[in-house]
């Protein structure tokens, strides 16, 4: 399995590539700057890292070419993180990555990667684990959850 350094290099060297799977853009701190202020509070620190080390987009097919999907499974970018916290009380979670419409992972305070319909199901200790994990293999989030599955 991948680590964070060698997903990192691999999201570098195929973002935006002539029919590439995995389709990227960069982030900036007045992007993040503008998100925390529409929320009214601090995006997680790791989620932030993350953005400025690959940027936002989809992950659709790994670098081996051997995983192809068709779910949306984006990195949400500031903006769309703050629309789909705004108007919820709840700091506990951020939303953070796109499954399908409507349909997000989030992060937890404690830094785990979930699935909101399975509350307590890791899916990931951390959100470096998971990008490595879903850059190797993009549906890498689905098996983890449990079946049958709504």
């Amino acid at each position: 399995m991948m680590n964070y350094d060698e997903a990192r290099t691999a999201v570098s060297n195929m973002a935006n590539g002539e029919d590439s799977p995995i389709r990227m853009w960069p982030v900036d701190q007045e992007d993040v700057r503008e998100a925390e202020e529409r929320i009214g509070r601090d995006l997680p620190q790791s989620l932030k890292e993350v953005w400025f080390d690959i940027g936002a987009g989809f992950f659709q097919g790994s670098p081996q070419g051997k995983v192809q999907i068709s779910r949306i499974n984006a990195l949400m970018s500031p903006d769309e993180v703050a629309d789909a916290c705004e108007g919820k009380e709840s700091g506990e979670t951020t939303p953070f990555f796109d499954v399908s419409d409507g349909d997000h992972l989030v992060l937890t305070t404690s830094g785990s990667v979930e699935h909101p319909v399975y509350p307590g199901v890791e899916i990931s200790p951390s959100l470096k684990a998971f990008i490595a994990a879903v850059t190797e293999t993009p549906d890498f989030w689905n098996r983890q959850l449990p079946s049958p599955r709504p």
